[in-house]
């Protein structure tokens, strides 16, 4: 089990594929740093790409074999994010 955020990518990459050798199975739990920040969601559009961005990137976890990822965010900094979302984009998930 790998617990960490997604500051460096590539580290995270080599760790999750480190971890997946012996035929082992990783489960990652990710945290999106733009949610952690004091200053994260003061600029709502650069928040929300940020945010964008984290989800492309643990997509890209889930897609390899033998990996299970988990999101671990302050569910009322993450509510507030796609709520704005929502009704600045007009997106609907």
């Amino acid at each position: 089990m790998i617990i960490t955020d997604d500051t460096n990518h590539q580290e995270v990459r080599e760790a999750v594929m480190a971890a997946r050798e012996g035929n082992n199975r990783v489960f990652i739990v990710l945290a999106p740093t733009v949610l952690f920040e004091q200053r994260g969601l003061q600029n709502l559009v650069t928040a929300q790409e940020r945010y964008r961005e984290f989800e492309a990137f643990i997509r890209s976890l889930e897609v390899i074999d033998r990996v299970e990822t988990f999101e671990l965010a302050p569910d009322n900094r993450l509510t507030d994010l796609m709520v704005n979302r929502r009704v600045t984009t007009g997106a609907h998930d």
